[in-house]
Parts: structure tokens; sequence; C-alpha cells
């Protein structure tokens, strides 16, 4: 059994960490024998801590946010704003100047303000601001300003017009940011029920093991008393031969109950990701939670209603 985990241990190490897979360490860790005391509780957090279904998945719920700020910036109000300085040097036209050579210099200052609207309204509002001064003796008023708004109203009549139309990349965007979380939540209830499942399963195991030692005991007794009635002649070669029979499946059954606890424990390494500690990997993991019953009444309309695969499957339709 601690072979094969070293070999899962190191398949998965490799594929996940490349170059970075100590082998050696591994292999040392082999010839330490260490025992770690586990509740569930300890089980969930090592599940949860380096789970690499979750740590992708909780990635989606994030990606799913900027999606829907992106989708819900189209109706939020866009201000834009420019300013330009220009200086000209030209001939002048007319004797009448005091110049031959005419300088202007000329500023525009213009800001505007859009917002697109759920209806498919669209309004822009810009105001255009003009300076220019100039070294030019006809030129009455020196600097000279001119200033100029401008106001458009859009409204679609048929392709994008209506609410359900323009909102339609928010809505989309808001349902898969719900989907998105219900499925970050489905993941993580998959890997605790698993965890639970893997705890309670190894528990079982160990207590399948402790029945077949303590079933092996009493035949190994049974069989010495045969023993020693055989060898008084008071049992027959047929009572001996059933008596070793039954220690003979006894030892198998014990060998099967072994095995089938190592695979258990194996398997709660596996899904709590110990297998990815190289100083626990090889460790032997002691249970201090033991399974209880508790009886509880099933309200079978309020479990389908809080479902997190139902909820999933209506954010998806």
């Amino acid at each position: 059994s601690g072979i094969f985990v070293a070999l899962l241990t190191g398949a998965k190490a490799v594929a996940q960490q490349g170059e970075g897979f100590d082998r050696e360490a591994y292999m040392a860790s082999l010839e330490q024998k260490k025992v770690l005391e586990l509740r569930l509780t300890d089980c969930i957090g090592y599940a949860l801590k380096s789970n690499s279904e979750i740590k992708v998945t909780k990635i989606e719920p994030l990606k799913a946010i900027s999606d829907v700020r992106i989708a819900k910036s189209e109706f939020e109000p866009h201000f834009t704003f420019d300013w330009e300085m220009e200086d000209d040097t030209y001939q002048s036209p007319t004797t009448l100047a005091d110049q031959s050579t005419g300088k202007a210099r000329t500023g525009t200052f213009n800001f505007g303000l859009d917002q697109k609207f759920t209806t498919g309204t669209e309004l822009e509002l810009n105001f255009y601001n003009t300076r220019t001064r100039s070294n030019s003796a006809i030129q009455i008023m020196n600097p000279e300003f001119e200033s100029e708004a401008e106001i458009v109203i859009t409204q679609p009549l048929l392709k994008g017009f209506g609410i359900p139309v323009n909102k339609a990349n928010y809505m989309i965007a808001k349902n898969n940011k719900l989907k998105s979380d219900q499925d970050f939540i489905g993941a993580v209830i998959d890997v605790l029920t698993d965890v639970k499942r893997k705890y309670y399963i190894y528990q079982y195991t160990q207590e399948q093991y402790r029945v077949a030692l303590a079933s092996l005991e009493r035949v190994e007794s049974l069989n010495q008393i045969i023993i020693e009635k055989y060898a008084k002649g008071i049992a027959s070669n047929v009572d001996l031969l059933q008596s070793e029979a039954e220690l003979a499946r006894m030892e198998e059954a014990v060998l099967a109950a072994d095995n089938m606890m190592h695979g258990a424990e194996d398997a709660l390494k596996y899904v709590t990701n110990l297998i990815d500690d190289v100083e626990l990997w090889n460790s032997t993991i002691v249970l201090l939670d033991k399974m209880d019953y508790e009886k509880t009444e099933l309200n079978v309309i309020k479990s389908v209603e809080t479902s997190p695969a139902l909820k999933r499957v209506s954010c998806a339709s």
C-alpha cells in the first residue's frame, strides 16, 4: 500500500510541479513512520486549502464580477475633455495692419457628456470653446472668444429599441455570475461530501479490520482446542481439517480487511491532498471523530428548492 501511494504521489506531483518534484525527499520519507491524528474538520481544512478543483472554480466568480461591471458600464455616463493650443505665423494680407507678419494663438477647450439609457436612448452634450489672440490691429476683440453648445438625442425605433434588448448583455453577465457562484458552492459541497464519505469509509474499514482480527483470534483458539482433542483421539481428521480450513479462511479475511483499510486510508490522503505533502504523505492516520447518528426530519420540498444543482440549472436556463 505504501509503495502504491508513493507511485500515486509521485505521478501527481510530477504532473503539478514538473521539475519541482523532489523525488529523493519523497523516497526518504518512506523510512519515517509518523502518526497523524485528524478530526473531520482537519480533513476538511486540508482539502479546502489545496484542492485544485476549488482553486480553478473560484476564479470564475471573480471573472463573472468583471463581466457584470463591463456590461453595466454601458449605461454609465462618459465624460470627454480635450484641450489644444496652436500658434500661427502668416503674411499679413492687407497694408492696413501694423505688422507685415501676423501672429495668432488659438486655444480650444471642449468637453462633452455621453449617456446611454436602458431604453436605447443616447444623449450627447457637447460644449465647444475657442480663444484667439492676434497681433492684428484690425481685430476688434483681442482676445476673441467663441462658444457653442450642442445637444444630440438619438432614439432607435426598430433595431436596438426597448429595455430587454439593451439590457440583454447585462442580464446575461448577471446570470453567469449567479451560475458561477452556484458552481463554486457546488464544487465546495462536493469536496466536503467526498471528504466526509472517505473519512467514515476509512473508519468503517478500521472497524471491519478489528472484527476480522477478533474473529481470527476466536478461530485460532478453537483450532487449538481441536488440535488438543485430536491429539487425545477425541476429534476426527474431518474436524481437524474443517478447523484448519476455517483458520485459513479467516486469515485470508484479515488480509482482505487490512488491504481494504489501507486502500481507504490512501483514498482519504488523496482527497485531503496529504499526498502532496512530502512530510505527511506516508503518515499513519488516526481518526479522532466517531460516527454518530442523529435523527432529523427531512423536508423534501425545501431540500429540492435549496439544492445548488437545481439553482445552477435555473441560472443556466
